[in-house]
C-alpha cells in the first residue's frame, strides 16, 4: 500500500487528455512531478479499464485506477481489485430490455471486457485504443453472468428520447445511479456508485485526509468527485455545472494543457521551472 499522504485524481477525457485523446508532454511532466513530490497520482474515468490501460501503462508510477465511474478500483501494480460495486444482473437485464424497446444502443462495461448492445458492434472510435491483449476480451453476447457489469452506457443523440430513457430506467430500476459523461448518453452504475464515493473510499483506504485530495474533472460524472475533494480544479472547457462547484477554473482548456497549468499554479508552485515545451 502507498505511504504517500496526498492524492491527485484525474479524469481522462476532456481533462487530462487533449482533443486528440493524448496526454500532452506538459501534462505528462506535471503528473511525473506530482509523483516525485509526494502525491499518489490516480486516474478516474467513466471508461472501462481496458480503455484506460494505454494511458496508465505509459506512466509506471500510477498504482490505483478508478474505472467505470467508480464501479471498480484496482491496484494495477499488485494486479488486484480492491473495491468492486457491480450492477445487479437483474437490473442489467431490465435496462437491456428498456433499451431494446426504445431501440437505444447500450454498452456494458466489465473488468472482463466490453459489450456493445443491441447492434453488437464496438464503437469504431475506440478500437484504435485497444492495442494490447491483457487477457481481456470484447464480449459478444448478452450473458453477463460470468462478467459482472460495473457500468452501462446508453447512447441516444435525441435529447428528448434520452430524457425518456432516463425516466423509464429510474422508474423501473431504482437501484441504479445515473449520471452523464456526455450529453448524448447516460452512465448507469449501481446505486451510490460515482467517482466521488470511489475517491472517498480510496482516500480512506490509503489513510489520506480529505483536505489532501485534489481532483480534476470536466463533466457531470465528475461532480461528486470535485465536491468531495479538498481542492477541485476544472479546465475552461468544463461544463457549467462542474465549474460551479470547482475551487479553480483554469483559463486554459484540456487541449491547452490546463492540468499542467493548474499543477504549477496550485499544487507545485515551486516547480514553475518545469519545461514548457
Amino acid at each position: 500500500m502507498s505511504t504517500k499522504k496526498k492524492l491527485a485524481v484525474f479524469d481522462l477525457d476532456g481533462t487530462l487528455l487533449n482533443n486528440h485523446r493524448a496526454i500532452s508532454a506538459k501534462n505528462f511532466e506535471a503528473l511525473t512531478a506530482l509523483n516525485e513530490n509526494g502525491y499518489e497520482v490516480v486516474l478516474a474515468s467513466g471508461r472501462p479499464e481496458i480503455l484506460m490501460r494505454v494511458y496508465y501503462l505509459g506512466m509506471p508510477f500510477i498504482r490505483y485506477v478508478i474505472s467505470s465511474n467508480g464501479g471498480i478500483i484496482r491496484d494495477v501494480k499488485a494486479d488486484k481489485v480492491i473495491h468492486h460495486c457491480p450492477i445487479s444482473p437483474a437490473a442489467v437485464q431490465t435496462i437491456i430490455k428498456i433499451c431494446d424497446d426504445k431501440e437505444a444502443e447500450c454498452d456494458l462495461y466489465s473488468h472482463g471486457g466490453m459489450s456493445n448492445l443491441p447492434t453488437d458492434k464496438l464503437d469504431k472510435a475506440l478500437t484504435d485504443e485497444i492495442v494490447f491483449d491483457f487477457k481481456n476480451i470484447i464480449l459478444k453476447d448478452r450473458n453477463m453472468s460470468q462478467y459482472p457489469c460495473e457500468k452501462m452506457f446508453v447512447h441516444e443523440d435525441d435529447q428528448a428520447k434520452l430524457e425518456l430513457l432516463r425516466q423509464e430506467i429510474c422508474m423501473q430500476v431504482p437501484e441504479v445511479e445515473i449520471t452523464q459523461s456526455s450529453f448524448r448518453a447516460l452512465d448507469i452504475m449501481a446505486k451510490g456508485v460515482n467517482k466521488g464515493s470511489a475517491v472517498q473510499w480510496l482516500a480512506e483506504y490509503l489513510q489520506v485526509e480529505r483536505r489532501q485530495v485534489t481532483a480534476f474533472g470536466d463533466h457531470l460524472n465528475d461532480k461528486e468527485m470535485l465536491e468531495y475533494a479538498g481542492t477541485s480544479v476544472v479546465c475552461s472547457n468544463a461544463v457549467f455545472e462542474v465549474k460551479a462547484v470547482a475551487d479553480y477554473v483554469m483559463a486554459e482548456s484540456n487541449h491547452e494543457s490546463g492540468v499542467a497549468a493548474a499543477v504549477l499554479a496550485y499544487l507545485l508552485p515551486a516547480k514553475k521551472e518545469m519545461k514548457t515545451s
